[in-house]
């Protein structure tokens, strides 16, 4: 009886690390596009990305993620 709960918790966690490292790994392929520069447009996409959530302006205090380093 041991040997196979041993044998199951084994087996969770090999699944458990090829998710979250195939997780880990797609996260960091997805583009991230930041402006760079002064151009209307670059600026309005990231107000925009800004407005729907998908972003966090760091330009200045969010006392909901700390200070400033």
């Amino acid at each position: 009886m041991g040997k196979y709960v041993l044998k199951r918790i084994g087996l969770a966690l090999v699944t458990a690390f090829i998710i979250l490292s195939l997780t880990f790994i797609l996260v960091k392929l997805l583009p991230f596009e930041r402006p760079i520069g002064d151009d209307s447009k670059q600026i309005a996409y990231y107000d925009r990305q800004y407005n729907l959530g998908y972003v966090y302006r760091f330009d200045r205090e969010t006392p909901e993620y700390g200070e400033y380093l």
